[in-house]
């Protein structure tokens, strides 16, 4: 199943490489892509929602911690031009808020 995670915050070219890099290492994870442009983290898996997201959200905030992870819900049945794909998105969050810091990890 395609998931797509919004990474709010997230501007690090470097640090988005070793997300996707290591989103792409996890168990049932069969691809992973950032969109360091529109801030998102695309994952196509066999694993299950709440499952995955508790571990992007740990693969995020290893590289960055102030990023805020959601998961942006596809609904393809929501009218043409709520959004830019004619999809109208809405985030479930973890329910976790991440550290403060504002720092990079190199």
């Amino acid at each position: 199943m395609k998931r797509v995670y919004l990474l709010k915050g997230l501007t690090c070219p470097n640090c988005s490489a070793m997300i996707e890099k290591d989103a792409g290492e996890l168990d049932g994870v069969h691809a992973s892509s950032v969109n360091l442009m529109k801030q998102t983290l695309t994952v196509e898996s066999d694993v299950p929602a709440e499952y995955q997201l508790k571990r992007i959200t740990e693969i995020v905030h290893n590289h960055e911690p102030d990023v805020e992870v959601s998961e942006l819900n596809i609904n393809e049945h929501a009218p043409a031009g709520e959004t830019e794909s004619g999809d109208e998105a809405r985030l479930l969050t973890n329910g976790s808020s991440p550290p403060r810091r504002k720092t990079c990890r190199p």
